[in-house]
């Protein structure tokens, strides 16, 4: 500071030059000067985190049919958080663009191959049989990128002062196995920065996952043909059987027309060379069975499906049905009689 004798005058001027800010005003012939003087090294930051988690600690359930959900992403185990600041700790608030760069470091080993979902790098989750995992990151206010094996850009900026939102994502790969399962946390990868700012490396970390998995999977046992009775004029009779349920099981069945896999009806269509002929089913000793559409996988328990009771691995459920050829309506004439249906089972 220097301090000079002039006359009054007021608020000189102020600017900004080469590093130097300089205030001037002359006070009843006192001039003070200010000089302030910054240092002209490299802009650095430092960063909040040293080690940054995809998400806190997660425990899920689920629960349901082995076949009722599709190999698939699991929106209702998929979890978010937002951190307000990652990189805050610099010595400027002067604009500087910085590139924030992540990558995978293979602790979960090579994705997943054979399931894309839908565009998603799954990571088979370790000990956990049939789920798997993403990661996503990104800028608050930028769509997500994934933490890939290779070097990915994530978050682009031009102030140092770095917010950060990070996805889990869980997927179905293959075969779900009941259990509890307990997965650690884990460093899967690490973030980096390029550009003019120095910052510390980040690592990045799985969270530690608690799945509980409680699935029903039950076995279908049909036989590939049913000859009917020469003597059409008799019910012919064939089992459905339903074994290996995995847990205690309520079971249903049902029978759809390979030939109009769409259709409602009561009974099902001759595919063969004779005319004016349709196939009724009915439960032994109990009523008739309704052709219902082909269910989809995962649909809800239907008016018309068949119960065929409770039972477990060691329990098999067998349904008896007859096969009844009847007229259709139309002028009967000789030929092949052959029909095709679809036999489908629900279990929860």
């Amino acid at each position: 500071m220097t301090i000079t004798s002039d006359h009054w005058y007021l608020l000189k001027k102020s600017y900004y030059e080469n590093g130097k800010i300089s205030i001037m005003m002359n006070l009843n012939k006192l001039c003070l000067i200010f000089l302030f003087i910054f240092s002209n090294g490299a802009i650095a930051c430092t960063s909040v985190y040293t080690t940054l988690d995809f998400s806190t600690a997660i425990t899920r359930d689920f629960t349901g049919g082995q076949h009722a959900v599709p190999l698939g992403t699991l929106g209702n185990m998929s979890t978010e958080r937002s951190i307000p600041t990652v990189f805050s700790n610099c010595n400027s608030t002067l604009p500087t663009e910085t590139s924030y760069y992540a990558q995978y470091n293979g602790a979960l080993g090579n994705p997943v191959t054979h399931y894309s979902g839908a565009g998603h790098t799954v990571y088979q989750l370790p000990n956990v049989p049939g789920i798997g995992v993403s990661f996503f990151m990104a800028d608050p206010n930028m769509p997500w990128n994934q933490l890939r094996s290779t070097k990915s850009l994530m978050i682009k900026s031009n102030y140092p002062g770095i917010g950060f939102k990070s996805r889990v994502q869980y997927h179905i790969i293959g075969e779900l196995k009941n259990g509890n399962y307990n997965v650690p946390r884990r460093h899967v990868g690490n973030m980096t920065v390029e550009g003019t700012k120095t910052v510390t490396p980040v690592q990045l970390w799985s969270p530690q996952t608690t799945i509980t998995v409680n699935v029903a999977s039950c076995k279908l046992d049909v036989p590939p043909l049913v000859n009917l009775n020469p003597d059409i004029s008799k019910p012919t009779q064939f089992n459905v059987t339903v074994k290996g349920c995995s847990g205690r099981t309520t079971v249903s069945t049902s029978f759809s027309d390979a030939n109009s896999p769409a259709t409602t009806s009561t009974s099902l269509k001759n595919n063969g060379t004779a005319t004016g002929y349709a196939l009724k089913l009915e439960v032994v000793n109990g009523g008739a069975v309704q052709i219902l559409p082909v269910a989809s996988s995962g649909a809800s328990s239907r008016p018309g499906e068949i119960p065929m009771g409770t039972g477990n691995v060691n329990v098999p459920l067998v349904k008896s049905f007859n096969a009844i050829v009847t007229k259709d309506g139309g002028k009967p004439q000789p030929g092949t009689l052959d029909f095709k249906a679809i036999v489908g089972v629900s279990y929860r």
